[in-house]
């Protein structure tokens, strides 16, 4: 498996001076905070606040994950009860994504295996590539951030587990050549990303024919809080408005989110030319424990109706969630978007 690659080129990636990798073609890429940085042009994303970081959490490394987690979080400026919201998350993360696991090969049949090389976008602190590795050969994390990736590195070394890479890269510009992997997963990506059909495209190349790309992501049109920003009501409204209406109601911006409906997801899929299977999931228990009495009981309402065929059909349309799986074409599908070396 020739990874990390340029994503220039797609060439073989090797060592070639102090804190740099470079290709065949002369492409350069740096190493910051230990870690390969293979990001090319990226807008909306204030990379050298992001280094910055990067590096203070890699000079933290021996503080124990929960300490650097909160120090993460007390940068985003966000209000404290969503702040100690998403710190929850991320340390209960590795109990809900071994039961995501279950659901991904369930989803995936025999693609995730033993023997299977698996590429997450998108990874995070990387709680579900954690919970992935037991399970396959290869494990390639990749964030568009690498302070997320210096949280992901220290999860991962936890872990006592040595097949797994951890390199920054975006969504539409993967460092792997094509055919490369068996599964690719993205759990909560598609709906922060500025393009979502490039990354299901980047996706599709990186994986060999009849393979698949999973991911989750919360559904627009759901009946719950929206949950990033836990406030109702922000996907049933245009989305020119919806940024207006959580800073006006919660306070905290609201940029760069974009959830999506059954419909658009169908449609993203199909512009891909690619199968794709939409189901609302079974919520983790390590989410359920989370929740108040009455949450709870919501939940247990959503599973059972889950599993009747009309209102679970029905309940689809308004889940909290998706998850999806996109196959490649066993053919190979269309050429995909790539960019000039």
């Amino acid at each position: 498996m020739r990874v990390p690659s340029c994503p220039r080129c797609h060439a073989e990636l090797t060592p070639s001076g102090d804190d740099v990798w470079s290709c065949a073609a002369g492409h350069r890429w740096p190493v910051v905070a230990g870690i390969l940085d293979c990001r090319g042009d990226v807008s909306g994303f204030d990379t050298e606040a992001d280094r910055r970081l990067a590096e203070e959490l890699h000079s933290l490394a021996d503080e124990p994950f929960p300490t650097l987690l909160r120090r993460y979080w007390a940068t985003t400026g966000l209000p404290p009860a969503l702040t100690e919201r998403y710190v929850t998350g991320d340390l209960v993360g590795e109990a809900r994504a071994r039961e995501v696991v279950d659901q991904i090969r369930a989803m995936t049949g025999t693609a995730l295996s033993p023997d299977s090389t698996v590429l997450e976008i998108g990874a995070g602190t990387a709680a579900l590539a954690a919970a992935l590795a037991p399970h396959v050969a290869q494990v390639v994390v990749t964030d568009i951030s690498l302070a997320w990736l210096v949280l992901a590195r220290h999860r991962m070394e936890r872990t006592g587990r040595t097949n797994w890479t951890v390199v920054a890269a975006t969504a539409d510009d993967l460092p792997a050549p094509a055919n490369t992997f068996d599964v690719v997963v993205a759990a909560d990506v598609i709906e922060h990303v500025p393009d979502p059909a490039a990354m299901i495209d980047e996706a599709l190349r990186v994986l060999r024919p009849g393979s698949p790309l999973w991911l989750s992501t919360p559904n627009r049109w759901s009946l719950t809080p929206e949950p990033h920003v836990r406030v109702w009501g922000v996907g049933f409204l245009p989305r020119r408005c919806a940024a207006r209406y959580v800073h006006l109601v919660r306070g905290v911006a609201y940029d760069g989110i974009e959830t999506r409906s059954l419909f658009e997801l169908r449609r993203l899929a199909a512009a891909s030319n690619a199968a794709a299977d939409i189901r609302a999931p079974r919520i983790p228990e390590a989410v359920v424990a989370t929740h108040s009495g009455p949450g709870r009981i919501l939940i247990g309402l959503y599973h059972r109706i889950s599993r009747l065929p009309l209102l679970g059909t029905l309940l689809l349309m308004v889940s909290p969630l998706f998850h999806m799986t996109v196959t490649k074409p066993p053919s190979g599908g269309r050429p995909t978007r790539g960019r000039p070396a």
